[in-house]
């Protein structure tokens, strides 16, 4: 360790540094025993990490998933080298996707999954052909570890897409963020996401004609990922909602009620005096929607809302939407003024 480390400190081309990259092209077991040495000394060998790196990542693709495997992803996060064998690189991925859903989404490998594809997610994206496989068979019960992969890396997958759309009826929970999050990093590319939005509206409209329990829980998921899938319609569809469903639903019902108004929700917000918000100011969610929707309400349910909130126990965690109206009061002053 201690001559690659002093090899790693010529800035030049060394015929040490070229047999160190020989070595590990060359009998596996040798190969394993230079590789352990290149990871345990990485920091002093950053100048030759471009060359380095591909017969690294040939060797996790080769070889057993050990302690040797975790350390050469480790090195090339810790390089952040350029590395221009982009089938290399994607064979990594593949081989790091496949070991944490057969080991059910390991949490530091997902976290050095989301390292990687952090740095080099313009050269290489996650291959479908090693997801597919498990919406292929929904029975699988490798499928929701798949899905938690899928909903913690920000890369857009397109065949993620139609794929979730005809689980949807399946139902599974994890379906549903990732769902939203695909639908969101198609937008944040700058692709057109409006058919397949489209799309997702269709979607949850069989399932609130269906289930309306499934219904609230899949737009409640989606909406978290992106806010543009509730629509008007939406709105007032769990507005009408609200006041007919057992109160264990109606958490989410705020929450997503709220969401609507808080990124620039447009409409006719009359409806909001049919839920009886008053009566829910003693939930975080009631207390949010309220403190969010202040602006919009009309006058009558403004006052019922604030004259609940004063008559609310001490334990009531009221004092958001007390600074909510003392802001309104206070911009409507400033516009009287003008």
């Amino acid at each position: 360790m201690g001559l690659l480390s002093t090899v790693g400190a010529l800035t030049v081309e060394t015929g040490w540094a070229g047999a160190v990259k020989e070595a590990l092209r060359g009998r596996r077991d040798v190969a394993r025993v230079i590789a352990q040495a290149v990871c345990n000394v990485r920091g002093s060998l950053t100048s030759h990490a471009g060359s380095l790196a591909p017969p690294l990542l040939a060797l996790v693709t080769d070889g057993p998933v050990d302690q040797l495997y975790t350390d050469i992803f480790d090195t090339i996060i810790h390089w952040r080298a350029e590395i221009n064998d982009k089938e290399r690189l994607e064979a990594a991925v593949t081989s790091l996707v496949t070991t944490l859903t057969d080991r059910h989404a390991d949490g530091r490998l997902t976290d050095r999954l989301i390292k990687l594809l952090d740095i080099y997610g313009s050269k290489v994206t996650v291959p479908w052909k090693c997801l597919e496989k498990y919406f292929a068979d929904p029975s699988d019960n490798k499928l929701p570890t798949c899905l938690k992969i899928l909903n913690r890396i920000n890369v857009y997958i397109p065949e993620v897409l139609p794929a979730v759309t005809r689980l949807a009826a399946r139902r599974v929970t994890l379906l549903w963020p990732v769902y939203g999050r695909t639908l969101r990093l198609m937008k944040e590319r700058g692709l057109d996401a409006r058919h397949e939005l489209e799309r997702c509206r269709a979607v949850l409209e069989r399932l609130r004609r269906s289930d309306v329990s499934d219904y609230i829980k899949a737009l409640f998921y989606l909406q978290r990922e992106l806010p543009d899938v509730c629509d008007y319609k939406q709105f007032r569809c769990v507005s009408d909602l609200v006041p007919k469903i057992p109160q264990r639903e109606r958490p989410r019902c705020l929450s997503i009620l709220s969401c609507y108004i808080k990124h620039g929700g447009r409409g006719d917000f009359a409806v909001l005096d049919t839920i009886e918000l008053e009566k829910m100011i003693d939930t975080t969610q009631g207390v949010e929607l309220a403190s969010t929707a202040l602006h919009v309400m009309s006058p009558a349910l403004r006052q019922r809302v604030l004259s609940a909130a004063e008559s609310a126990g001490p334990g009531a965690a009221v004092f958001p939407l007390v600074m909510r109206d003392f802001e309104c009061y206070y911009n409507l002053k400033k516009k009287t003024l003008r």
